[in-house]
């Protein structure tokens, strides 16, 4: 990546920079221009050309406007780096419309070094496979767009150039120098599976075990593209016998590639951990792989992948981990809720076959979650879905196999109330604020046939009482609970 290329965060602080005001004509490329030129004003003399604008929410920093083709899709050389609120008010909606005309100003300059790294995004750019780490590899592996003029730097060369720019920006660029997202020449050729870029780059000294900002290596990209032969042909040329880190590892688990996650693991290496797997779909070879090393916790690390997604649910894994050993009653590292509880709300495709999984295995259908048991999880799901769809369906579904299984309907919740009054007292920090607002006949009728006691006390007084008083005698709940056997 270029060094002339500069990355600013200014957060909620952008519109006192870029100066840019509201009633300006509407004409997007003036307007980029003069955020541009009012933007510049806060560079340094190497910032002021490229500077691109990050911001976003949560944690995820992206440019406005522009989609990178790098790692996480950030830019290079993020710098001046400020906060910004989880909360979009109006300000920050405005502040992000000036920060796109800025940034697509800056990738439309006929001279922008970094052009086939960043463009002006385009509809489907964030739908890309986000299944690999960091949501790194896919965006790296193709450029931006093609660009024309010639190659400006090594890094530049190593994506896109011949082997001759490589030698000829190789008399005056280290080999193993790192651009402004912390990767090398040879990350970036075996990032773009260019073959004989990287066997240039190794004749020249390059080290496929330099790391970039978070640790990866050369080795890192080739396994978690997938590029094979990019990354035996790298192993030979190392001289002695490779250690392999748990990135690595998580690495070869996402690119699937079984030749090289049987290597990874026939070598010495760090054992992977259940929250290396969560962002991460894991094929089922790689996890029968992994799973035949038999080192301690992986049954129950591939157990907690399988369900911790849950989009799509994958009961291929989850039955492979169980057949393993895998602890079905195992919290997961920072979880709250048991397996069972994860997967009952039967919200995606293939919960009630997790459910049913899960039960013969050994899972307790009864075990308190964080706030509700895996029964009442199925309930939350009915009483939500009121269109009766296929969540709603699959919902009834669970219950019913959890209530063969053994589970206790009347069983009460983590605050010690019968399960029929949380229906209609939901607000778990004030028991007193009736809102039985999803609550319907045949939901009360269905849960009734299934040994709902609409007549458990809570704290001296029945459900049926506390209703007439706060709704009316008239009111259909009351009405409906009468009917169905409540007394007050």
């Amino acid at each position: 990546m270029s060094n002339r290329s500069r990355v600013v965060f200014l957060g909620l602080g952008l519109m006192s920079l870029t100066g840019c005001d509201r009633s300006d004509p509407v004409d997007e490329a003036a307007r980029g221009a003069a955020a541009q030129s009012k933007f510049s004003q806060q560079l340094t003399d190497a910032e002021r050309r490229y500077g691109l604008i990050v911001g976003g929410q949560y944690g995820i920093e992206l440019p406005p406007g522009v989609t990178c083709f790098t790692p996480g899709g950030r830019p290079p050389l993020v710098s001046r780096i400020f906060s910004v609120g989880d909360v979009v008010d109006e300000a920050t909606a405005r502040t992000e419309a000036e920060a796109r005309l800025h940034n697509l100003a800056v990738v439309a300059q006929p001279d922008y070094p970094d052009a086939d790294v960043c463009r002006a995004s385009l509809p489907g750019d964030h739908e890309r496979d986000t299944s690999f780490p960091h949501g790194w590899a896919k965006p790296m592996s193709e450029p931006a767009r093609e660009v024309a003029r010639p190659v400006g730097s090594l890094h530049e060369a190593a994506r896109r150039g011949s082997p001759g720019d490589v030698r000829r920006f190789l008399r005056d660029t280290p080999v193993n120098a790192r651009d402004g997202l912390g990767l090398t020449p040879l990350m970036w050729a075996v990032g773009r599976n260019r073959p004989e870029i990287v066997d240039r780059l190794l004749d020249a000294g390059a080290s496929p075990w330099t790391q970039g900002q978070r640790d990866e290596t050369a080795f890192f990209w080739a396994a978690v593209l997938g590029h094979r032969t990019i990354f035996f042909d790298m192993l030979a040329r190392v001289p002695g016998s490779p250690s392999w880190t748990r990135q690595d590892l998580q690495a070869a688990l996402a690119g699937g590639d079984i030749a090289i996650l049987r290597q990874i693991l026939s070598d010495r290496h760090e054992m992977i951990q259940p929250h290396d797997l969560r962002s991460i779909r894991l094929s089922l070879p790689a996890a029968r792989l992994l799973l035949e090393t038999d080192a301690p916790g992986v049954a129950d690390a591939v157990f907690q992948a399988s369900i911790k997604g849950r989009e799509p649910l994958r009961v291929d894994l989850l039955q492979l981990a169980i057949s393993k050993g895998a602890d079905v009653n195992a919290l997961g590292p920072g979880e709250y809720e048991t397996p069972l509880g994860m997967v009952a709300d039967g919200i995606y495709p293939g919960t009630p076959q997790a459910v049913g999984l899960l039960l013969d295995a050994g899972a307790d259908p009864n075990a308190l979650s964080h706030r509700r048991r895996p029964i009442w999880e199925a309930v939350g799901t009915i009483k939500l879905d009121g269109e009766k769809g296929e969540a709603d369906a699959r919902a009834v579904q669970i219950l019913d196999l959890l209530l063969a299984a053994g589970g206790d309907i009347n069983l009460p919740d983590y605050q010690g109330r019968p399960p029929v009054w949380g229906l209609f007292f939901p607000v778990t920090y004030d028991h007193d604020e009736l809102d039985p607002s999803f609550v319907t006949k045949d939901l009360l009728t269905d849960l009734t046939a299934r040994g709902l006691d609409l007549n458990a006390p809570s704290k001296g007084r029945r459900i049926l009482s506390v209703i007439e008083e706060k709704a009316g005698p008239r009111s259909e709940y009351a009405l409906w609970l009468r009917e169905l056997g409540a007394r007050p």
